[in-house]
């Protein structure tokens, strides 16, 4: 199998973009980077986004225009619901004409190729992607194993078998303790510090708003959050919702002295909350149960990890890769 990966354009780069054949038609697993041959961009057939974080979408979104007419895009409703809500009207009507929305744990078929969604963990509608057609081919995009928290991990069947796994967005270089630590002292800060002001993205402003919740009775949540609660919510992830979190509508935190989380306000006061949600170290040993053999890895944007550890690791541009 042939496999070309595209890396994004940052300060640390990363495989977030990779482009596979399978039954003759052309496809990308997620769309993070600009892809400059723009013939190629033409040529693409079906697109399949993991989740919607701008490392795996940014290309769809600067590109979009580029894409042939009949080119289908494969995602979950709740990452559409998202993206609906951030993005031009024109990407908007774009999305209502190209995306199917698939379901976890539900296959779908399209030109003899069988399609099915797994949870991720790794965001709110984040995907694993199985494909299903003259080989197979598993990809994890951004993923988490969270044995504390079930809507916080992956969920993949143990009888799941695949010629190839494309293993993404992992720290494998640190022990999966290293999750916890920076909620840790965003506790250990919000006992001391009041009023505690908390900027950063939507789906960790949600995380850290349901743990800090459940020790803090005064946690609330900007007007700038309340869409995308009502977008996760439907979508059935009420528990991050719960009702121990007001909205503070007014402007209270001005003179209040409770904890106040927002993805736009307060960046005077933003610190790195680098909570991670991938996979680490440890979580090998979970995968190696649920795959049943790692003989065949390949790996895309990870960290901690080399060919003496018995994985391919995909390199920019074109990879050969052959079934063990």
């Amino acid at each position: 199998m042939k496999i070309n990966c595209y890396k994004t354009n940052e300060k640390y780069p990363k495989i977030t973009t990779y482009h596979i054949m399978m039954n003759n038609k052309s496809i990308l697993l997620d769309y993070g980077v600009e892809l400059k041959n723009r013939d190629f961009i033409n040529t693409i057939d079906y697109i399949f986004i993991s989740h919607e974080h701008g490392d795996h979408i940014g290309g769809l979104l600067s590109e979009y225009k580029l894409l042939n007419d009949n080119v289908k895009i494969f995602m979950t409703s709740t990452v559409k619901e998202i993206l609906s809500h951030r993005t031009e009207i024109t990407f908007m009507e774009f999305l209502e004409k190209h995306v199917v929305t698939l379901c976890f744990d539900d296959p779908f078929e399209e030109s003899n190729i069988k399609i099915t969604f797994y949870q991720a963990g790794h965001t709110f509608g984040s995907a694993c992607i199985f494909l299903e057609g003259e080989y197979s081919l598993f990809y994890t995009g951004d993923i988490n194993y969270a044995s504390f928290d079930h809507l916080c991990s992956y969920d993949i069947p143990y009888s799941l078998e695949t010629d190839y796994l494309i293993l993404d967005g992992t720290s494998l270089s640190k022990e999966t303790e290293f999750k916890k630590l920076s909620l840790s002292h965003l506790k250990k800060d919000a006992q001391k510090i009041r009023p505690y002001f908390i900027n950063t993205k939507p789906d960790k402003a949600v995380i850290i708003g349901k743990y800090l919740s459940q020790t803090f009775p005064d946690v609330y949540y900007e007007d700038d959050l309340k869409s995308y609660l009502e977008t996760i919510m439907k979508a059935g992830y009420e528990p991050f919702c719960n009702d121990k979190i007001g909205y503070d509508n007014e402007d209270s935190y001005k003179n209040g002295k409770g904890i106040y989380i927002s993805s736009s306000y307060f960046k005077n006061y933003n610190k790195d909350f680098s909570i991670s949600l991938h996979i680490a170290s440890e979580d090998i040993k979970e995968l190696q149960y649920r795959f049943k053999r790692l003989d065949n890895v390949l790996i895309g944007h990870c960290y901690g990890l080399d060919e003496e550890d018995g994985f391919t690791i995909l390199k920019e541009g074109s990879n050969e890769v052959w079934k063990v």
